[in-house]
Parts: structure tokens; sequence; C-alpha cells
């Protein structure tokens, strides 16, 4: 990885980088935890936890695309599970939800997706 890639990586890892996410639940939601999942070779992943306005959690799924040589790939990466989990939500099929797809990381300066970790919000 390079050195600006490592840079992007250390940059996105507070709370405040993922207002853009929390965003997507409500004007007023707010990070409130984050972790990094494992097992990602070409991407990070981190699952969030995010309060609304009225106090109820919500844990939503971003996987980011990082490196610069990443941002062709990383688009219709994107795009393709996009059209995925749209599909899964469509059949009923336990599967997460489609929260929003940014292919060209407009809101999160890099290909991104974010999904909800599961159907149950938290307590």
């Amino acid at each position: 990885m390079r050195k600006a890639d490592n840079e992007a990586l250390r940059s996105m890892r507070s709370h405040q980088d993922w207002t853009w996410v929390a965003a997507l639940v409500g004007s007023r939601a707010r990070t409130v935890g984050s972790r990094r999942l494992s097992g990602e070779i070409v991407c990070s992943v981190h699952c969030l936890s995010i309060l609304d306005a009225h106090g109820v959690g919500h844990r939503l799924v971003v996987r980011r695309y990082m490196g610069a040589d990443q941002r062709g790939w990383g688009a219709s990466a994107v795009r393709r599970e996009a059209a995925i989990l749209s599909a899964l939500e469509r059949s009923g099929l336990p599967a997460p939800r489609l929260v929003d797809a940014d292919p060209d990381g407009l809101r999160a300066g890099v290909p991104a997706i974010v999904m909800s970790a599961c159907r149950a919000a938290f307590t």
C-alpha cells in the first residue's frame, strides 16, 4: 500500500469523518462508534453505530475502495454490489439492505457502498 493510501486510511478513523454516513440516517443523527472489520484485501470495511435524532440505534456497514488504483475498479464493484443488494431485497431473502451507493466517491471521497449490518436496530 502506498504512503498516500495509508494516510487516507488513518484520516478516516475518527467519528467526525463518518458524518456523511450518519446523514443517511437523518439530519441530526450522529456516529457513536466504529469498528474496522477484518478480512478485506482490496477495500476498507467498517461497522458504524449511529444514533438518530430519537435515540434509536442503527448499525451500518461501509465498504470503501481506498487506493488510487481502485477508483475505476471500485466504482464498478460498488455498482455491481448495489444491484445485487437491491435484487436480494426485492426477493425477500435475508440479506443486508442497500442504504447508499457512492461509486464516484462524491460523498465518501472514494468509491463506497453503505448497507445495513442487520435488519434490527441495536439498543
